[in-house]
């Protein structure tokens, strides 16, 4: 599957990195494997250093846990940004590991996940709820995704000990609605609400802490290779 993606603002678990962004992907899949390429750029209200291009490899793979009901995803991403001042101004790549699950309870697709990232030492602890509202009379569908996690990150400084530990939280809701354009051809819209909170006293504690919430808007193509 290539896709081509349009976001009005470039956040990742929360956090702003960016204007509106351009974000081509290549992912294909093959049973129960899948791997793919993921790249970001920004074009509008860059911001030096996290704005910087970004690369992605990741890949998964599914395996059923209770059959037809619960399965286990191990997985693996690979970031890195190969112009600009890198991850904490040092680091050019990072890799992450992840662990999830993935079951559905009346219709509603869960997919628990737990994210190591073993460069810049951030572990992620993530709930993720999705459902789809068919919508026969437009032949679409509106596809509800709701997203809460938080992370405690170490900051870690080449030849330096560990820094103290930082806590973090961040949400998203959204909603979007593919199109289908052709045989092959997809295109979707969707709007996105996510923000995040900093300094917190734990996991998935909110204790009144600098928050950042933004709204924003995605239009993607994607085509069947």
């Amino acid at each position: 599957m290539l896709t081509t993606t349009f976001v009005s603002q470039d956040l990742f678990r929360g956090y702003y990195l960016g204007g509106r962004s351009v974000e081509p992907s290549l992912d294909v899949s093959s049973g129960a494997w899948d791997l793919g390429y993921w790249s970001n750029s920004t074009v509008s209200n860059r911001v030096q250093g996290p704005s910087s291009t970004e690369v992605e490899l990741y890949g998964s793979y599914v395996m059923q846990a209770v059959r037809d009901r619960m399965s286990v995803e191990p997985g693996f991403t690979l970031y890195a940004l190969p112009w600009g001042p890198g991850f904490y101004g040092i680091h050019r790549a990072s890799v992450e590991l992840s662990l999830g699950l993935n079951f559905s309870v009346g219709g509603v697709q869960f997919s628990p996940k737990v994210y190591d990232d073993l460069v810049l030492k951030v572990l992620t602890w993530e709930l993720n709820a999705s459902y789809a509202v068919p919508l026969a009379a437009a032949h679409t569908e509106i596809d509800l995704t709701a997203s809460y996690g938080a992370d405690v990150s170490t900051f870690v400084s080449i030849g330096a000990p560990p820094g103290p530990k930082t806590w973090s939280t961040y949400w998203l809701v959204q909603a979007a609605a593919p199109f289908r354009l052709g045989p092959r051809e997809t295109f979707t819209i969707g709007w996105c609400y996510t923000g995040s909170a900093f300094g917190e006293p734990g996991a998935f504690a909110l204790g009144g802490h600098p928050v950042s919430s933004r709204g924003l808007v995605t239009m993607s193509l994607a085509v069947k290779l």
